[in-house]
């Protein structure tokens, strides 16, 4: 809404109806890049919002290390009759998405409607508490995720080689044992979960080997009248028969 500011925070902020009207209630944002935030930013915040008669404040942080303790746990709180959320750069459009319906409610009931409704601040609070929490664990899932998929990457040709086959005829089974077995190996190590398909069934004797963290299933299908059907339910175990001659059989060859 506004160019930088000379003096009093940096920035207005405000949500504009469809001709472009700035809405109420207007938001000062104060962006900070320092090593860590300091209560005095607080104060200086709050004064400046109440020189401009803006009742929300935003401190925006550059990233989550540089928020106290104490600011973390007060995303969004009240001071001195300003509403005040301290957030990061990240963070700020997510929590201007939560914040929405507070805004619209207070341009209908009054600035004064969040003071009238403790109860609500309080549930938000909670609400920035929650997702930031979930967010952090999402981040170790996108880590632990990332740290998956290099390994898929690092192994992918010793993969392609194990599922080609190479080496003489006499030493590729043991071979593509021991690198099949290091490399589920080393995705347990870093807490993988999934699957790990193969038609070679030499392959099936590394479940054995690995203290019960793989188990063998499988699929099962049936030839009608030519037509492979599958029902496409996992079955415990090794799977018991090939169905490579009936497919071949199944497209006219003679064996």
């Amino acid at each position: 809404m506004s160019e930088k500011l000379p003096r009093n925070g940096d920035f207005i902020l405000a949500y504009r109806d469809p001709s472009g009207t700035a809405l109420e209630p207007r938001l000062l944002v104060d962006n900070k890049n320092k090593d860590a935030v300091a209560e005095s930013d607080i104060v200086k915040l709050v004064r400046d919002a109440k020189e401009r008669t803006i009742p929300v404040a935003i401190l925006v942080a550059r990233d989550e290390t540089q928020l106290r303790q104490a600011d973390r746990e007060n995303r969004w709180d009240r001071k001195d009759g300003i509403w005040i959320l301290r957030t990061t750069r990240q963070w700020l459009p997510r929590d201007l998405d939560v914040l929405k319906p507070l805004f619209e409610r207070m341009r209908i009931e009054g600035l004064d409607f969040l003071d009238k409704n403790s109860a609500l601040a309080q549930e938000v609070r909670r609400t920035f508490a929650d997702l930031d929490a979930i967010e952090k664990e999402l981040g170790k899932a996108s880590k632990a995720v990332q740290s998956v998929l290099g390994l898929v990457a690092k192994y992918k040709v010793r993969l392609q080689a194990l599922c080609e086959g190479t080496g003489s005829q006499k030493k590729s089974p043991d071979r593509r044992r021991i690198g099949a077995e290091g490399v589920v190996r080393a995705l347990l190590n870093r807490a993988a979960i999934g699957l790990v398909s193969t038609h070679d069934l030499a392959l099936a004797d590394i479940g054995g080997s690995l203290n019960g963290q793989l188990y063998n299933v499988h699929f099962q299908e049936e030839f009608e009248n030519g037509r492979m059907l599958f029902d496409y339910k996992l079955r415990e175990g090794v799977v018991t028969k090939s169905n490579g001659l009936a497919l071949m059989r199944s497209i006219g060859l003679d064996v």
